[in-house]
């Protein structure tokens, strides 16, 4: 289908593009996963489920780092044909008896919207993460719980349990079809469509299904050794922790990227989309498909996932895809009885226009800068030249953390935090690195990822001392970040293909 290699098209230039932040430090937890009673992933600490970081060691393990980006590619892909099968089976549903015509008004439109979607990089379309990656799940389970409700089938909707209550394992939040098939099947019911017997049969093949893979991510626990506890708290527990952390923060900042949120959310068209659609569900709440409710319903349990994120990144937007696409299909739908229903197909097809032409755009303007993005980025320089200049049994350290780098240098970290949240939550006061910093497993390598007085941490009296104590500064880095090392190993100055390490500024 043209949808698909369109969208595999749209992820292309992700492939040269060097890994991000998040994507490098699930690799490294990836590689040094050994669980613990007290940790679920052990040398490292991440707050993702484990799915997720064994989705990351297979694909590194078949194809080096970089392969989970040839991952997102094919997730882009799948969730392009999902979308085209769920679109099917809403035109079945919506408009019985549809002629090839209509199918095709409706199936390849919403085909080309999905795929515009995943290809506007306005939201992102380079990053490898559980959000991208969940994409085919989210609309393959949507698409099974339609055919399912349609056919009668117990094996289908507990097929589309099974693949709702994936994404979760990909990114906590993500339980958009989980809510859609119960809504759907309990609307069905309502609508005369089911009887209470299948209902309820259906009902508990599809739970059941979601339930799989947490009961199997709890074997996997207890086999491994993983204290229960533990593995709620990394995976659930700490998001509170988080959230608080992320709220101490300078409103400027969330409001910033609220507000950049909020811009990309509309000029990509996905809000347009999505709003559109609720405000039509609620002015025709009486006449609703059960579709439609259950779908309306999938849109407000995103939203509340989106608001309750914290930090408001644009790829936030991301889950929000399936909803949109499965939204203008509806709309596409439409029956042309009445003015009403006419409506709904023209908006439908000024909405995909609005979808695609904002990837088209947003595609146009990366062309200018297609040579610079294929380049490594300075964090990546920074690291390796770190690595290159180390000796074996080096390790190396970033405050707060700048994976990117970590991956690049090859080197280990003796302190596990590799995000900035997970350290402010974990280590609010920097104690545990400072006292990392003067014992014998000190970071041969030490670089401020953040200044230490970020949003007024204490770091500064903790991390501050030693490091003027222990280490000496070499300079800084393209990137902007000052390197240092331990004052007695000494080493030769990393050199980097950007030019050389700015010398460090003289005090006074």
């Amino acid at each position: 289908m043209l949808a698909a290699l369109l969208a595999a098209a749209g992820r292309v230039p992700a492939l040269g593009q060097s890994l991000r932040p998040d994507e490098s430090g699930y690799t490294l937890v990836a590689r040094a996963w050994d669980p613990r009673p007290s940790d679920p992933y052990g040398e490292y600490w991440v707050d993702r489920p484990p799915l997720l970081v064994a989705v990351f060691r297979l694909s590194d393990a078949l194809g080096g780092p970089s392969a989970i980006r040839w991952v997102a590619l094919a997730a882009c892909v799948l969730f392009v044909l999902a979308t085209a099968a769920a679109a099917l089976e809403v035109v079945r549903q919506v408009r019985p008896g549809a002629t090839p015509g209509v199918v095709a008004a409706v199936v390849v439109p919403s085909a080309l919207a999905a795929a515009a979607l995943t290809s506007n990089s306005s939201v992102d379309a380079v990053l490898a993460k559980g959000e991208v990656l969940s994409l085919p799940l989210l609309t393959g389970a949507v698409w099974l719980s339609l055919r399912a409700v349609r056919t009668g089938s117990i094996a289908l909707v507990a097929l589309a349990g099974v693949l709702a209550g994936l994404p979760p394992g990909l990114k906590q939040n993500l339980v958009g079809a989980v809510v859609f098939g119960i809504v759907l099947l309990l609307a069905t019911r309502l609508r005369g469509g089911l009887a209470t017997g299948a209902t309820l049969r259906m009902l508990g093949a599809f739970v059941g299904g979601a339930a799989l893979h947490v009961v199997a991510t709890l074997i996997w626990a207890s086999v491994a050794g993983v204290r229960w506890g533990a593995l709620w708290y990394a995976v659930a527990g700490v998001r509170s922790d988080a959230l608080d952390t992320i709220a101490s923060q300078s409103l400027y900042t969330a409001l910033r990227r609220g507000t950049t949120l909020a811009e990309v959310g509309i000029t990509s068209g996905l809000v347009v989309v999505l709003a559109w659609f609720v405000l039509r569900a609620v002015r025709r709440h009486r006449v609703l498909t059960p579709v439609s409710v259950a779908l309306v319903v999938m849109v407000l349990v995103d939203g509340v996932g989106l608001l309750l994120g914290g930090s408001y990144w644009v790829t936030y937007l991301v889950p929000l895809y399936p909803a949109a696409a499965l939204a203008l299909a509806v709309l596409l739908a439409a029956g042309t009885e009445d003015r009403t229903r006419r409506t709904d197909r023209g908006v439908g097809a000024a909405l995909v226009t609005v979808v695609v032409a904002s990837s088209v755009a947003a595609g146009i303007g990366d062309l200018r800068t297609w040579p610079q993005s294929q380049r490594p980025t300075s964090r990546v320089l920074l690291g390796a030249s770190i690595g290159a200049a180390s000796q074996p049994g080096d390790t190396l350290t970033l405050f707060r953390g700048s994976a990117d780098v970590q991956l690049a240098s090859g080197l280990p970290s003796p302190y596990p935090y590799l995000w900035s949240v997970p350290g402010r939550v974990l280590d609010p006061t920097a104690q545990e690195l400072a006292d990392l910093m003067r014992g014998p497993d000190a970071p041969t390598w030490f670089v401020l990822a953040y200044d230490l007085d970020t949003a007024g941490t204490p770091a500064p009296r903790t991390v501050g001392p030693v490091l003027e104590e222990r280490y000496v500064e070499i300079g800084t880095g393209c990137g902007g970040m000052p390197v240092y090392r331990l004052a007695d190993e000494p080493r030769p100055d990393p050199v980097l293909r950007c030019g050389p390490l700015r010398a460090a500024a003289e005090d006074g």
